[in-house]
């Protein structure tokens, strides 16, 4: 009984803080957005196959 009481407040006070620091610097009125340097990404999809664990499977690549 006391894993299962240790677990449930593992799980609590992680979805609880996750939220909280999930959101810090991020955005809102004091994101300084001055003087950071524009970053440009190019990303492709293709449809490819792929092999993991000797199976053979479409996936998007």
């Amino acid at each position: 009984m006391k894993i299962l009481k240790s677990k449930i407040l593992f799980f609590v006070l992680t979805a609880l803080t996750t939220h909280v620091f999930g959101q810090v610097g991020t955005n809102g009125e004091d994101r300084k957005e001055e003087g950071r340097p524009v970053r440009e990404y190019n990303l492709v999809l293709e449809q490819n196959k792929l092999t993991l664990g000797g199976v053979t499977a479409d996936a998007m690549t």
